[in-house]
Formats: C-alpha cells, sequence, structure tokens
C-alpha cells in the first residue's frame, strides 16, 4: 500500500477538523468553573483566526482566510509548511504530528470530564484543560482573552493547582441574550459554590 506524505495527511486532518472546531467553539461560548481559578470561573471564547493556532503549521494566509479555506474543504498542502524561526523543521513536523492526533479530541470538547489548571504562563498561556478519559488524553490552553491557543496530545498540566471541572455553562453566539443559558457538563447542585461570582452571566432559570 503507498504511503500517502506526511503533509497530505497533515492537510487532510486539518480539512476534517476545521468544523469539529467551528461547530465546538464558533458556536458556543463557555463559562468554565473551577476551584483551580484564581478567580473560580473562565470565559472560553473563540474566533477563526485561533484554528491555525491549534494546528501548528506555518503558513503565509491569514489566520481567518487559513481556517476559511479549510472549512470549505480547499486548503492544499502547498497553502502551509513546518518552517518557523528558530525550530527546525523536524521540530515542527513532531509537534504538528500530535496535533493532528489531538484535533478530532476537541469535539463537544467541554461536555467531557475535564482537569483545570490556573496560571500557566508558557508561551502566553494563562490556563490550561485536560481531559480525564485516559484513551483520549488532549490538553488545551488558553490566553488571557479567553482564546484557546495550544492543543497538545496527552495530559500537560504540572503543578499542584490541579482541580476537576465542576461546571460548563453554554451560550450561543448567535442568540440575542449575551447571558449563559445552559449547562453543558456538570450538576446543577454545584452552582451554589459559584454563585457569587457568575451571577450576573447566567439566565434567571440557572441561578438557584
Amino acid at each position: 500500500m503507498e504511503q500517502i506524505p506526511f503533509i497530505e495527511r497533515v492537510c487532510q486532518s486539518i480539512i476534517d477538523n476545521a468544523s469539529v472546531f467551528a461547530d465546538t467553539f464558533l458556536r458556543y461560548d463557555y463559562l468554565v468553573c473551577c476551584q483551580a481559578f484564581a478567580t473560580k470561573y473562565r470565559i472560553i471564547t473563540a474566533n477563526e483566526r485561533n484554528y491555525l493556532h491549534l494546528t501548528g503549521v506555518h503558513t503565509s494566509m491569514k489566520p481567518d482566510e487559513f481556517f476559511n479555506k479549510a472549512l470549505s474543504g480547499k486548503l492544499v498542502p502547498t497553502d502551509f509548511d513546518f518552517i518557523k524561526p528558530h525550530v527546525s523543521e523536524q521540530s515542527v513536523k513532531g509537534s504538528v504530528r500530535e496535533k493532528i492526533i489531538a484535533l478530532p479530541q476537541i469535539d463537544d470538547f467541554f461536555a467531557q470530564d475535564l482537569y483545570a489548571s490556573d496560571g500557566f504562563m508558557q508561551n502566553r498561556m494563562v490556563g490550561t484543560f485536560s481531559t480525564a478519559d485516559t484513551s483520549n488524553l488532549v490538553t488545551l490552553g488558553f490566553v488571557q482573552n479567553g482564546n484557546p491557543m495550544s492543543l497538545l496530545k496527552g495530559n500537560k498540566l504540572k503543578g499542584n493547582n490541579i482541580c476537576n471541572v465542576d461546571l460548563v455553562f453554554q451560550r450561543d453566539k448567535n442568540a440575542e441574550s449575551s447571558l449563559f443559558t445552559a449547562i453543558k457538563h456538570g450538576n446543577i447542585e454545584a452552582i451554589s459554590s459559584y454563585i457569587s461570582v457568575i451571577e450576573s452571566f447566567l439566565c434567571d432559570e440557572l441561578r438557584p
């Protein structure tokens, strides 16, 4: 059987998972409650430009253009490469190889059991989430404004300040209301532990 070149496999993975990213991160924002966070909560919100960071490849295209071309299925291997300053091409390829394994795991990411850590300051990341499922471990890092900007295979959380995510609320970005209207993960009974800091973000139906 003829082996598919690595860059072609990467290209197909980026195309296949663009819709996964769109469904999970572009349709909704998430209010995540966890005792690991100094503020007890974080709001995770994404845009089209974030997808490029999660793939790890280099391109001369604008990040939103790269995403839209992938989403339309028109991305081709000549649209990107593995050349980055101060990093060997082999190192970049190794990183991308792990990212294309991790990318499918972002599907409905916040519906599953997660761990979280705050204050993770590497490469501008201020916090991270890791899946609890040992068969599909991935780590998602986010920056100060809540954008997801890093995706790694495996559990990369470090330090002592690692806790289970207790609650995840969801809001539709296209809805008229800016309030979170649904519980994506967790038990409604846990709201009382966070209500003093998140009440203003919740719709009336979710407030105790």
